[in-house]
């Protein structure tokens, strides 16, 4: 984790498994986090790929849940092209993909569904490195 304040503005940036975490950072017994911001950054394929379409909308309705009113969810969806690249990683995530029917085209309806609003997206650059040419969609609570 690493904290910076600045301004009276704390910022804390945090790797941690959002499916397994607490989020309960005083114990079982203190109220859940909530975040003004959740970046969710090329993790839904692998998600998606370890726990299949149960997993993905589990970590959406957790995100959901812990958003502050007004907090923002930044989504990297991986496009479904990118899934059949990697699905003969291991045997497994191959079942698992036979099995996902709620693609990545589907996540703005699913989390429109959760309360969020799909208001704007963030268009790759047309210039510079390429790396993941990715829209990334901002879902305002």
């Amino acid at each position: 984790a690493a904290n910076i304040a600045a301004d009276g503005c704390k910022v804390e940036f945090r790797a941690e498994d959002f499916l397994r975490s607490s989020l309960r950072p005083g114990g079982p017994e203190s109220e859940p986090e909530r975040f003004d911001v959740i970046m969710c950054l090329s993790v839904t394929k692998w998600v998606h790929f370890s726990l299949g379409d149960a997993g993905v909308q589990k970590l959406f309705r957790r995100i959901s849940r812990r958003l502050k009113p007004g907090g923002l969810l930044i989504l990297e969806p991986q496009e479904w092209r990118s899934y059949r690249k990697k699905q003969f990683l291991t045997p497994e995530i191959r079942q698992t993909v036979r099995g996902i029917e709620m693609r990545p085209e589907a996540f703005d309806e699913y989390l429109v569904g959760r309360g969020l609003e799909h208001t704007a997206t963030i268009a790759p650059p047309a210039t510079g490195p390429q790396g993941f040419p990715r829209a990334i969609p901002i879902f305002p609570k």
